[in-house]
């Protein structure tokens, strides 16, 4: 599918393409959610303005169909920081003989005033952040204290602008984990604006102190493959549509075509927890919507995601939301 745009700011460019798309569009009280048309996409895009300078998109979606943005814009001037956990992206620029690859387990900082060309996006899961901040925020949080960032970064911030500016960074395990607990931030409202105000500031913070670092100590980091971190991904849809009936981890990895060491790995790396954790999370959190939104006691839910003993739901779900599931109160 093809879809043409031009726009003069992100909001702008965010109801073009929801428009364009045909997506079911709501707003929660600072947060725009555009819910995707089944037919070309499931899931949603969700944009949060963090503060004057600052906003956050969350994208999150399985395409049905390789998807090309036909774009043409002017903005005011904007830093773009992606950070790619499932899927890739082609940016095909029309005056330049060179082509940009964006894919999981990378991160990007973009800096393009004006742009004419195409976005294409595979079928299949896309999963990632986008921050976009204006040069004056970055620089109130960056100053010359930062030596190593690159001369042509550090002259935008200084007010000279390029035609163009595009630094990629492989993403590290912090910078993953970050990434993951923005798309699974437990808050409402102001909460989860402070929250993801600060992991969005937090993935900047790991973006920048990448690029500051010594190549050999870059060389040196346990780096998981794009290849596999979908995998790793893969695995946890599998948990998650088998909570009460889980496969072994081995038999998980054989699943997904990993070896067991290497899942255990990717999920503490991705995720920043065990297969096990994960697992018990998800538990958890699909017991709290069954307790909120059903008629079930305590002891049914229990067993609906997994536990056979009433006691170790009690026990679990007490550690980890700080109340009984017995009172009910879980909103």
């Amino acid at each position: 599918m093809e879809i043409s745009l031009s726009f003069q700011n992100i909001q702008e460019l965010c109801h073009m393409v929801g428009n364009s798309l045909g997506a079911a569009y709501q707003q929660d009280k600072n947060e725009q959610i555009w819910q995707l048309p089944p037919q070309l996409a499931e899931g949603t895009v969700r944009r949060l303005e963090l503060r004057p300078g600052l906003e956050l998109l969350l994208h999150n979606h399985v395409n049905r169909e390789p998807i090309r943005f036909l774009t043409d814009y002017q903005v005011e001037p904007i830093f773009s920081c992606d950070f790619w956990l499932a899927g890739q992206e082609q940016i095909t620029m029309y005056n330049s003989s060179e082509d940009f690859v964006f894919g999981a387990g990378q991160s990007r900082l973009a800096f393009v005033p004006s742009f004419s060309g195409v976005a294409a996006q595979p079928k299949g899961q896309v999963t990632y952040i986008e921050i976009n901040i204006t040069p004056e925020t970055l620089s109130n949080f960056v100053d010359e204290s930062f030596k190593d960032i690159p001369f042509q970064l550090r002259q935008i911030l200084r007010g000279k602008y390029p035609k163009k500016y595009f630094q990629p960074a492989q993403m590290s395990s912090t910078m993953l984990v970050a990434a993951n607990q923005a798309f699974s931030c437990p808050y409402r409202g102001a909460s989860r604006s402070l929250y993801l105000e600060g992991k969005a500031l937090e993935l900047i913070a790991g973006y920048l102190e990448q690029l500051s670092t010594d190549i050999e100590e870059v060389n040196n980091l346990m780096v998981i493959k794009a290849g596999d971190i979908e995998r790793i991904y893969q695995a946890r849809e599998i948990l998650f549509k088998n909570l009460e009936t889980p496969p072994s981890l081995i038999n998980l990895a054989r699943l997904v075509g990993l070896n067991d060491y290497k899942l255990k790995q990717g999920f503490q790396q991705v995720f920043g927890t065990t297969v096990f954790g994960c697992l018990q999370q998800q538990r958890l959190e699909k017991a709290k919507l069954l307790l909120q939104d059903s008629s079930l006691n305590v002891t049914a839910i229990a067993q609906r995601v997994g536990y056979a003993s009433p006691s170790s739901f009690h026990r679990a779900f007490k550690k980890h939301f700080g109340f009984s599931p017995r009172s009910r109160s879980v909103s």
